[in-house]
This record gives structure tokens, sequence and C-alpha cells, in this order.
């Protein structure tokens, strides 16, 4: 059996800014209307794969922190960063950025691509659903608008 949630509809969204550098156009500061949509698949117990309640307060969760924020790779491979003074310092190429540190989110990655920012709330969904002994799969997609955005897909150990 199959579980879909579709965050365009269920309210799992967030705004938030972010660049990458190694890229043309999006090396400029930007940002996009966020949407998750995930599915979930694994055995029916007693009518039920998973409460759909636990999995949407679980995502919400993990993308709070993250709206109306810039969205920084921790471990940024094309740009560097220094916290200094509540401020947040950023270079890449010529571009020089002075952002309030209280107005960025640091994520686990290398950039901030849809495809990057799929694992890291799919890896973090996981662990927040490892106790959901009925599922077996997750497919988790990040959206830049509606239509068009990455998935991801783990397997649960239990």
């Amino acid at each position: 059996m199959k579980l879909h949630i579709d965050g365009w509809q269920t309210n799992l969204r967030f705004s938030a800014a972010h660049f990458i550098p190694e890229h043309d156009k999006c090396s400029r500061l930007h940002g996009h209307d966020y949407g998750i949509k995930l599915s979930l698949e694994g055995e029916v117990k007693e009518g039920i794969l998973a409460d759909f309640g636990v999995i949407k307060r679980n995502m919400r969760e993990l993308i709070a922190p993250l709206d109306h924020k810039l969205l920084l790779p921790s471990r940024m491979k094309y740009s560097k960063y220094e916290i200094k003074d509540d401020y947040v310092h950023i270079s890449y190429g010529e571009v020089r950025m002075t952002i309030p540190e209280q107005f960025v989110a640091f994520v686990d990655t290398q950039t901030t691509s849809s495809e990057e920012l799929s694992v890291y709330l799919g890896t973090k969904l996981m662990n927040a659903l490892k106790d959901e002994k009925n599922v077996k799969t997750l497919w988790l997609s990040v959206q830049e608008g509606p239509g068009q955005g990455a998935e991801w897909s783990g397997h649960f150990d239990h």
C-alpha cells in the first residue's frame, strides 16, 4: 500500500532564498516557494499504514526553521562563510554578502539545490518516523514551485 501527501495542498510549504555559486543563473541570490510531496509505502496493519497527522507534524517541524530564511549549506564547496558579531559573511567569486545570522538557516549539504534539500529533508524525516514499523519506503520531493523538483527515496531498516 502507498500513502501520498501533497504539500501544496496540505500546507507543507516554505519560502526561502538561496544561491548556487557554480550555476550561472542560480548563482544570484533568489528565492522560491517550496512545496514538499511525499509518499510512504509499506504494510497496512489494523487498517492503517501510517498516521497522516504524525507525518505532517514531523515534516512541518523540519521545514519551519527554513521558512523565510536564506538557506546556506554548512559544507560549502564553492563558497566560504564566517560568522562574526552575529552576522554571516559570505563570499564566492567576486560576490560578497553580509546577512544577519538570525536570517540564515544552515543546512548540512554542499549546495541548497532541490536535489540536496530532498536528501537532507528525506533523511531527517526518516529518522523522525523510525518508529513507524509499517512503513518500508519513503519518497520525498522538494519542489521549487508546483511541478518541478527533485525526489529522493530511502528504505527503513526495520
